[in-house]
């Protein structure tokens, strides 16, 4: 049964991108987007200039010129990689700068911290579920990786960056209904044709999300039947947005 989202505190939108995902009609205060997701909050923007948009992404992602491309398009006001890039942000994206774009190169520990306060000990063993996945076998580099960043390093940092959204909008957003849209926790295609979800990745944030407290859960709303499926997250009594979102190929 569909919950309408409680008033008294703005709702918050975290958006990622799984395709064919409804775009809620709210008016949130704050978007949270994963990835090429950004894009979609557009038409929000040109309802209200003044909503606050957050790019999370990895450090891996943003290297890649797809990806800065949409990043720029979509010109957030914050843009966050939620693990190490090798490279300073002021250098991918120099024209932020003079822009007034934050932008933030989170380290392990950081990712870690937030992640370990809502996920507990699941935050360490998530590292360790990758290792049973048939793709990480078949790259023995990786695999090499994973059992480093445990034993070394010891901050694991488990959590896609749809659920980092998610996690990030939890942590500055207290006590506010967070409406997901295009975040299931399942493998599947993006919107963009362009990358894709993996069923390993989805199993992994599924694991991390069903632990999360249910005094936490309560603010958490979605559009997605899979989100209610697989994590439990009561579906959000909203209409779709009347405001159409064009995705344009040629970004």
């Amino acid at each position: 049964m569909k919950k309408s989202l409680p008033e008294g505190k703005q709702p918050v939108l975290v958006l990622g991108s799984k395709e064919d995902s409804m775009l809620p009609d709210i008016r949130p205060v704050h978007i949270y987007a994963a990835n090429a997701a950004a894009l979609k909050a557009k038409p929000y923007r040109e309802l209200n200039p003044d909503v606050q948009l957050t790019c999370v992404v990895s450090g891996k992602t943003v290297l890649e010129e797809y990806f800065q491309n949409v990043i720029r398009e979509a010109k957030p006001n914050r843009l966050i990689t939620k693990n190490p890039c090798p490279y300073p942000l002021e250098e991918l994206f120099p024209e932020f700068m003079n822009n007034g774009v934050r932008m933030e190169r989170m380290k392990r520990k950081d990712s870690y911290i937030l992640q370990h306060a809502l996920f507990g000990r699941r935050t360490y063993w998530a590292e360790w579920l990758k290792l049973t996945s048939l793709q990480k076998i078949k790259h023995p580099g990786r695999a090499v990786r994973i059992v480093y960043n445990l034993v070394k390093e010891k901050y694991p940092t488990g959590a896609s960056s749809g659920l980092f959204c998610v996690i990030k909008a939890l942590s500055e957003y207290p006590g506010h209904p967070i409406v997901m849209s295009g975040i299931s926790l399942q493998g599947g295609g993006h919107f963009d044709q362009v990358d894709y979800f993996t069923s390993s990745r989805g199993k992994i944030d599924r694991y991390l999300f069903r632990s999360l407290p249910d005094h936490v859960k309560k603010n958490l709303f979605t559009v997605d039947s899979l989100m209610t499926e697989n994590g439990g997250v009561q579906p959000a009594d909203v209409t779709p947005l009347n405001h159409k979102f064009e995705y344009n190929s040629d970004t």
